[in-house]
């Protein structure tokens, strides 16, 4: 073992990029940065030794050694007792089921059980499925996992995650292949629903951060880095530096998939479970087994900290709908459609969990995705035209029965252009949800907007990589706005106009040090519509446009633009 005062002049030494050794195993050389590895035996001397110049800690050969297990305890056990932005509730009424995996030294198999109201700990798996074909509960098998479901019979991740739950000594386990009736579409539908109520008050989240399938598995041997050499007459183990929490959770696979954003940000806690290390995640923190004291988390734009944005929110979010908190909303969306589904059909069930979540926060009203208490903000989505895994698609897709208006009326990446915290949105039109009707087309069956504001006919022209409104005032002047469709109009030729007519609907204003920043909706009449009447008139959603103007420039309101009543569906 290193004496304190020695560890400081090491440290900086073998960080020094042209420090070289060799390693006492013959053939093997090294360059470059390393880290200093502390070997301890004891999970306390992890949280609680003084840690000169940074020095990591040993690595155990599997996450599931007695050292792993009682890391993570002492994680858990200082979340419950100490971190206050952390949530917990001590027994928990249990999801409608769960695997009951008995006693931590049981050799029984685990078997499915119907909760009927009963509380209880228990952990929840965030993993991913993959193509690979695995174990599901269904109808016809309802009755039998009830009796039992054998270990030999499970995917290698559903097997470990059951061993891991024994190793920590609860005895409930949340798995959505178990837990939900696959071939049921009501108990699927039920169960999706309640998904802030399974992993919110679960007490621990077991997340597979690089698992590409259900066979994956997690408790697996780690390649053991760390070597010991001798160094100015001392023992020093050394291994190249493994990756921090910051930057390991958002980039494992399981951060592409979008089922998983809402089982991450409801957990109160999250152990990822790397195929180097074991990551520690809450609302107060990070942590992992080479790092293992919980330290504020250090976030980036892209991977927001759900939980705790909340508990800041409670203070801050009052009545104000354009506060941090639909910010955070707009965010949580940009992240979530970056990520991938394998049924498009699943896009709103599964973030409905954050949904809920949210909706406990800011008491509005929610449908397909929209906030309505901020339509303003939240109706001028944007297709993002440079997503290389998803290009922008060419047929607007509704067989999911989504309204034009809403970001999941097809796949694709999307933003919001909210403006900053400085900046200030004006809404220039008025929203009012209206109910769907029960008969007739599917797009009168959809929920529907009324919206009242400045709108003005135009012509559409097809330019190398961007559209043009074109549109006329009362003085026959044109003006252009610029717009971003929804989809590519493959049926229009390179510099030439669209065969149909589109209409601009004046949404919101942006002012700015020289000028403003006007937002439209950018729309086509409706197809297949019977309602349409002369005070008002049906329209589908088409993309966005943006126009900007001098402050000596004449607003819209002056240009040809007249007050119109619409419905949107």
């Amino acid at each position: 073992m290193l004496i304190s005062t020695q560890l400081p002049a090491l440290h900086s030494e073998l960080n020094d990029p042209k420090f070289s050794f060799d390693f006492s195993t013959p053939g093997v050389k090294g360059r470059g940065r390393f880290e200093l590895v502390r070997v301890l035996d004891d999970v306390s001397q992890h949280l609680h030794a003084t840690c000169e110049a940074d020095v990591a800690y040993q690595i155990s050969e599997r996450p599931d050694t007695p050292l792993s297990v009682s890391l993570i305890k002492s994680w858990l056990e200082e979340c419950v007792q100490t971190h206050e932005p952390c949530t917990w509730k001590p027994q928990p009424a249990l999801p409608t089921r769960v695997i009951d995996v008995g006693a931590s030294n049981t050799s029984d198999e685990p078997r499915l059980l119907v909760t009927l109201g009963k509380h209880g700990r228990y952990l929840a798996l965030s993993y991913c499925w993959g193509r690979s074909q695995t174990l599901t509960t269904k109808r016809n098998n309802f009755q039998e996992h009830q009796r039992e479901i054998p270990m030999r019979s499970l995917p290698r991740t559903l097997r470990d995650a059951v061993c891991f739950t024994r190793f920590l000594g609860i005895q409930y386990l949340w798995i959505d292949a178990l837990c939900i009736i696959q071939d049921d579409a009501d108990d699927w539908r039920r169960e999706a629903a309640k998904m802030c109520s399974v992993y919110e008050p679960a007490v621990l989240t077991l997340s597979v951060l690089n698992g590409t399938s259900s066979d994956a598995g997690f408790l697996d041997i780690r390649s053991r880095e760390a070597v010991v050499t001798q160094l100015d007459g001392c023992e020093v183990a050394l291994r190249t530096p493994l990756p921090k929490a910051e930057s390991a959770i958002p980039s494992g696979s399981l951060g592409t998939r979008a089922w998983t954003l809402q089982e991450r940000v409801l957990a109160p806690a999250v152990l990822h479970i790397d195929t180097e290390q074991l990551y520690w995640e809450c609302c107060s923190g990070l942590a992992s087994e080479s790092y293992p004291a919980i330290r504020r988390a250090r976030t980036g734009k892209n991977d927001v900290q759900f939980g705790a944005s909340i508990h800041d929110m409670k203070v801050q979010i009052g009545q104000q709908k354009d506060s941090p908190s639909m910010r955070l909303w707009y965010a949580l969306l940009e992240n979530y459609c970056g990520r991938l589904l394998t049924n498009s059909s699943d896009r709103l069930p599964a973030i409905k969990g954050l949904a809920t979540r949210f909706q406990s926060i800011v008491s509005a009203g929610y449908n397909y995705g929209l906030w309505f208490d901020d339509l303003a903000n939240g109706i001028l989505w944007r297709v993002i035209k440079t997503d290389v895994v998803r290009p922008k698609p060419k047929v607007k897709s509704r067989d999911t029965g989504v309204p034009s208006w809403s970001w999941a009326s097809f796949d694709s990446r999307i933003t919001f252009d909210i403006p900053g915290p400085k900046a200030s949105r004006t809404a220039l039109a008025t929203f009012e949800p209206q109910r769907p009707s029960k008969r007739g087309p599917a797009t009168e069956r959809w929920p529907r907007i009324a919206i009242t504001g400045l709108c003005q006919k135009g012509v559409l022209f097809k330019g190398r990589g961007r559209y043009t409104l074109v549109t006329k005032d009362r003085r026959s002047r044109f003006t252009d706005i610029d717009c971003i469709l929804d989809c590519e109009l493959e049926d229009v030729e390179l510099f030439h106009c669209a065969p149909k007519p589109y209409y601009c609907l004046l949404i919101a204003k942006e002012e700015g040090s020289g000028g403003a920043t006007y937002r439209y909706l950018l729309l086509s009449s409706a197809p297949h519509s019977s309602s349409t009447t002369s005070s008002h008139r049906v329209f589908q959603r088409e993309g966005v446009g943006t126009q900007y103007l001098s402050h000596d420039g004449e607003e819209p309101t002056g240009a040809g633009f007249s007050a119109w009543d619409i419905v949107l569906v």
